[in-house]
């Protein structure tokens, strides 16, 4: 997995990893940009049931819940996502999300664009970086997310 922008849910989601998998010695990542409620020390980026062969969670109700790891812990442990960063998306859909817990009305106004009768409506280019922001183009030159250039 390589150029993705992961963004973050509705605000009640925070508590879930972007990535779950099964081995965290199979995540092959790096150039993404996460684009999230929460900063890089805080939000939790992969979750993987083992690591090193050995279980690395525990089961919970209805699932097995696997070790929530944050970037650094990634970049440490799987020596993945060394290139990947935390920040502004640039999309124009929605410039910066709302912290956790934020009002249900107020997330619907200005995460979904929602005015109480109808969504505003929305353009393809909408959900492309901004070139001149962060996620426009990864230390690699290729672009994080969608390309514009393949919509051409």
């Amino acid at each position: 997995m390589s150029h993705n922008l992961f963004c973050d849910t509705i605000p009640e989601k925070t508590g879930n990893a972007f990535i779950r998998l099964s081995h965290l010695e199979s995540l092959r990542s790096d150039h993404n940009g996460y684009f999230a409620r929460k900063g890089p020390t805080e939000r939790r980026v992969v979750e993987p049931a083992n690591i090193g062969g050995k279980p690395a969670g525990f089961q919970g109700p209805g699932s097995y819940r696997g070790a929530n790891l944050l970037l650094d812990e990634v970049q440490q442990q799987a020596g993945q996502e060394t290139r990947s960063l935390f920040g502004g998306s640039g999309l124009s859909v929605v410039k910066e999300l709302l912290p956790p817990g934020a009002p249900r009305a107020e997330w619907w106004k200005q995460e979904m664009h929602w005015d109480g009768k109808a969504f505003m409506p929305w353009d393809f280019a909408d959900f492309m970086a901004d070139p001149a922001g962060p996620f426009a183009r990864a230390e690699d030159g290729k672009p994080i997310g969608l390309d514009p250039a393949a919509f051409r």
